[in-house]
């Protein structure tokens, strides 16, 4: 299949499971995006974005923000395009502020092994960058990223989960369709719960655990 149909068939999945066992996650999701909002979005950003990724914002352009449950678990909301552009916006401006422009391998290499911060897969410790896309916020503490920009090992598009006040960075996905993909299929698989109003994930990692994710590969060059 195409992306385009990969993409349909997986947000029909997402429907269906969700309007058997959660309606009231569907209730805000947003019409589409038209092709001249996104290309808009890519003409601010400077990239251009996957086709699938397009081709989501074209069946929804994410979801509405009023705190209401949505259809991402552990309440992730599915930031619209114009909302993105403008996280993307503030959050690269704030992490050039704050660190600069150059990366510093030693330093996170350091922070690493000494417990300071927790980096799974080939993912910069980063709180934004220029070449990083929002695609879905918890509460604005917890945003998940498209990195066009991954360090050695990485894959370009893939998806990126940025925990700043807790020091965690992690890869969670390959590219944007296998992060929806799975998340269809470990909706199916029962691997989450609807708990106080939300889905939440079965498996919550410790501190214990986030330790045992080591010093990355790219950072042991």
């Amino acid at each position: 299949m195409s992306d385009k149909e990969r993409v349909k068939a997986t947000w029909q999945r997402l429907e269906k499971w969700l309007g058997e066992n959660f309606p009231p996650a569907l209730e805000n999701l947003r019409d589409p995006a038209t092709d001249e909002a996104i290309a808009s979005v890519e003409s601010q950003i400077q990239m251009l974005l996957p086709q699938a990724v397009k081709e989501s914002f074209k069946i929804h352009n994410g979801e509405e923000h009023n705190y209401l449950p949505g259809v991402l678990a552990d309440e992730f909301w599915l930031i619209p395009l114009e909302h993105a552009c403008e996280t993307w916006r503030q959050l690269k401006d704030l992490a050039v502020e704050l660190f600069g422009n150059e990366d510093n391998p030693t330093q996170w290499r350091s922070q690493v092994e000494g417990g300071i911060i927790f980096i799974k897969g080939s993912v910069k410790p980063l709180i934004g960058s220029p070449k990083w896309f929002p695609i879905a916020d918890m509460n604005g503490d917890i945003i998940r990223f498209l990195d066009f920009d991954p360090p050695d090992g990485g894959t370009v598009g893939q998806v990126i989960e940025i925990d700043a006040e807790a020091c965690q960075f992690q890869v969670i996905a390959p590219s944007f369709l296998e992060h929806l993909e799975q998340y269809a299929a470990d909706l199916e698989a029962g691997l989450y719960a609807i708990e106080d109003g939300y889905l939440q994930s079965r498996d919550r990692l410790s501190l214990e655990e986030l330790r045992i994710w080591g010093v990355p590969e790219y950072l042991k060059k």
